[in-house]
């Protein structure tokens, strides 16, 4: 044994990494408002944070992975302590400190959306839901005081606030709402200290949009017109203010008033307005939410969809990233291309696809029927490196191997294709692209209306396309492969099942395939239960097949059948919308949820499962993301892991899409906010130890100390830690654990805490690490090991 560590101590050390697990991807250019602070501009967006440095015009974002505990954002504000606040939909109140480049949330207020944020004399106004909370600073934080909902009109939700003649104004569904601001004074949660000012009080509408102190005024927003109160809370209109074509009064986004002028928002229109005149100032790129004007009479706008827009300059602050933040299916191609979709089943998108080469770009398609395609719901790549991708309505796509684009529908419009970027857009035209029509069905009533909800090959190289709700029964098509790589488009040669063949039933509505080694095809549908058919090898002939119908009363959690597949073990795994099961062949199981996810998947519905090549099994749920690592039981300690918001760097809990690429050591997760690219332990298992690395080197003991960590492992692997002459110091091992819990061997990785096999840390030295498995494949390498 000393011969061989001294031949081991003869191969070349590979340095550390230090590689962070996770990355988010968000579009960040719906931007909802804006903050201001020594020479910077801040936007509340979507997709995170903004930063712009307006000197140097550097533009930074911040998500999850810098420390927000969410990246959905609607108001943000700067207060005199230097800190950012900003808060979103999920009610989550987030302050950044410049100073100490950290993030801290609040959760007082969690589920109530937070639309709107105003800082004055230390005091923070929040518009959170149905009420407004109030926090006061405390000397080193924001303190929580009161959310006040007690008023005298049951309203739906707030959409601006204002501070004006020492009373609080809110803009609501149900008019303005208005009471002394004075809370040592005043107890506001008394109704009787509410005002209404509605349409009985003389306002075109009672939703109110914005509001704006100006000139001794409170200017009051609507969409059918412009009016002001003063203190005696009398309600006037202006009839000077701007008209459509039509004689209509025309909408208000938002003001601001720089003392001396009042800005108005109308949709991209920025109009400046005085009592007498009204008069457009200039026109943004698009849609504007937010509006302010710097002391040099620069207009920055918070705009839908162009990120920040400066003018004069024209100036359009934009961060890449894909069109949608809802990401419901996603796939990494084998030319390193990422694929992303928004559409739902029996739902409506008209996002299109969203595709990142060296940028995001987004395909929209435009025309009768083409517009259908926009809701894709799945991608599928083939053997062949050919992109499928599924549309509800608008039939079957590819992107081909070979470059082109081609779609399977019944369309006769000509359609276009307009293919854009935050910043540009081009118009194609479609008479390049060929499309096939005759191979896919419509629906009753619209023949056109090809859904496609599931797309897999089988084991024998064969295409299996799911055209659920056909009307000519033809719910599975199985289509053979031509030597050139693309499918057989002789359609003499598909085979097809349907409800004849006791799949389906009346409904037919399938939702997810899966196949195993006995050439079983197992079928999910959204309301019909688990099919499973043996068409005995003989494709062509049904007279022998064997369907066989699992429901709720064979223990299935639901009859909604979202995800299926196979493990490597020929367990079916089967994800439904009340929970997970899995079959081996004599009978249904059923694995109970657990919201830690040390026992279960994260969450019962289950949204869609993926076995990568080493038999980790991924459950992409409504809790989070959820592993069982491969060779363990469902019911053995130890066997799960789950990721959410909380524990790693998991952009949101709402999982739909999934895909693992152990080709580069990532895996994608399409979720409601974004996707999150994971190249942790799970997705950087090896086929071989070409890519071993560990570090720290040096490796620090202390109190605290980070673990030694060994990555790029394969699976199953096991460490061995020695001295220079020879001496075994320990054996870390999958399925063991450290004294702290941590897996000693997990996945691709392997966890040392500088402690012998006896428990007692070891003393300063070069240590060298030996990592095999069963099948003789091994590495090695030194550790510097310094004792403080």
């Amino acid at each position: 044994m000393k011969m061989v560590i001294f031949l081991l101590l003869l191969i070349s050390f590979l340095p550390a990494k230090n590689v962070h697990d996770w990355q988010t991807f968000t579009n960040s250019n719906q931007v909802f408002d804006l903050a201001v602070k020594n020479g910077e501009i801040w936007g509340a967006t979507d997709g995170g944070v903004l930063r712009y440095e307006i000197q140097s015009q550097a533009l930074s974002r911040y998500t999850n992975i810098d420390g927000m505990f969410s990246v959905s954002k609607q108001a943000i504000v700067a207060d005199e302590h230097a800190q950012i606040i900003t808060g979103g939909r999920d009610g989550i109140l987030e302050v950044y400190s410049i100073n100490s480049d950290s993030w801290q949330a609040e959760f007082i207020l969690q589920d109530n959306p937070i639309t709107d944020i105003i800082y004055i004399n230390d005091t923070l106004w929040v518009a959170a839901g149905k009420g407004v909370a109030v926090f006061v600073w405390a000397g080193d934080q924001y303190r929580f005081v009161d959310y006040f909902i007690n008023f005298p009109a049951l309203i739906g939700h707030v959409n601006k606030l204002e501070l004006y003649d020492s009373r609080i104004w809110m803009a609501t569904d149900k008019g303005v709402l208005t009471a002394p601001a004075d809370l040592s004074r005043f107890t506001i949660n008394d109704p009787a200290q509410w005002r209404l000012i509605d349409k009985s009080s003389g306002l075109s509408v009672n939703e109110v949009d914005a509001l704006e102190r100006h000139n001794g005024k409170l200017y009051i927003g609507t969409s059918k017109g412009l009016f002001y109160t003063t203190k005696d809370f009398q309600v006037k209109a202006e009839a000077n203010w701007a008209k459509d074509e039509s004689g209509e009064y025309r909408p208000i986004q938002n003001f601001y008033s720089t003392g001396s002028e009042l800005y108005v928002a109308s949709y991209s229109v920025i109009y400046e307005f005085t009592s007498d005149t009204t008069r457009v100032k200039f026109s943004g790129p698009a849609p504007v939410n937010e509006l302010y004007v710097d002391h040099d009479q620069n207009f920055w706008l918070a705009t839908s969809g162009k990120g920040i827009y400066q003018w004069p300059d024209k100036n359009i602050i934009l961060k890449d990233g894909p069109y949608s933040n809802v990401d419901l299916s996603v796939l990494k191609a084998a030319d390193g291309k990422i694929y992303a979709c928004s559409g739902r089943p029996k739902l409506y998108s008209t996002n299109g696809l969203f595709i990142k080469e060296d940028k995001w770009l987004n395909y929209i398609f435009i025309g009768v029927g083409w517009e259908k395609i926009n809701n894709a719901v799945y991608f599928y790549q083939d053997r062949f490196e050919n992109v499928w991708f599924g549309s509800w309505g608008g039939g079957l796509g590819v992107f081909r191997s070979n470059g082109e684009m081609e779609f399977f529908h019944n369309y006769t419009d000509p359609g276009r294709l307009y293919i854009r970027t935050p910043q540009s857009g081009e118009a194609i035209s479609m008479d390049d692209y060929t499309v096939y029509q005759g191979y896919f069905t419509g629906i009753v009533g619209t023949p056109t209306y090809e859904v496609i909800s599931a797309i897999k090959e089988d084991k024998r190289g064969k295409l299996w396309v799911a055209n659920p709700w056909a009307t000519d029964d033809r719910l599975l098509k199985v289509i053979p492969y031509k030597d050139n790589g693309f499918v057989d488009l002789d359609i003499n040669h598909w085979e097809f099942f349907g409800s004849s063949d006791g799949i389906g039933g009346s409904k037919g509505d399938i939702s997810a395939l899966a196949f195993d080694d006995w050439g079983h095809v197992w079928i999910g549908t959204f309301s019909n239960g688990l099919y499973e058919l043996d068409y005995n090898q003989t494709l062509s002939d049904h007279s022998d097949d064997v369907v066989t119908h699992y429901t709720i009363s064979d223990n299935l959690y639901s009859n909604t059948i979202y995800a299926l597949e196979v493990d490597r073990d020929g367990i079916v795994w089967i994800g439904t919308g009340a929970g997970l099961n899995s079959y081996d062949g004599i009978r249904i199981y059923k694995h109970v949820g657990d919201p830690e996810g040390l026992n279960g998947p994260l969450e019962n519905r289950i949204n869609n499962i993926v076995v990568d090549d080493f038999n980790n099994r991924w459950f992409a749920t409504s809790g989070g993301l959820s592993i069982l690592r491969a060779g363990r039981s469902p019911w053995e300690n130890n066997a799960w892991i789950g990721f959410n918001t909380e524990n790693s760097g998991l952009v949101d809990n709402q999982v739909f899409g999934l895909f693992v690429d152990n080709r580069t050591s990532q895996a994608l997760i399409g979720t409601m906010q974004g996707i999150s690219l994971y190249t942790g332990s799970f997705a950087q298992v090896q086929e071989n130890y070409n890519q071993i690395a560990a570090g720290p080197n040096p490796f620090l003991i202390q109190d605290n100390q980070d673990k030694f960590m060994i990555t790029h492992l394969m699976q199953n692997s096991t460490v061995k830690i020695f001295t220079l002459n020879g001496v075994l110091i320990r054996e870390l091992k999958p399925g063991k654990s450290l004294s702290d819990g941590t897996p000693q061997v997990d996945g691709s990785r392997a966890y040392w805490d500088g402690r012998d096999r006896f428990g007692h840390l070891v003393p300063s030295g070069i240590y060298v690490y030996f990592a095999y498995t069963v099948e003789k494949s091994s590495s090695a390498g030194k550790i510097a090991v310094i004792r403080k």
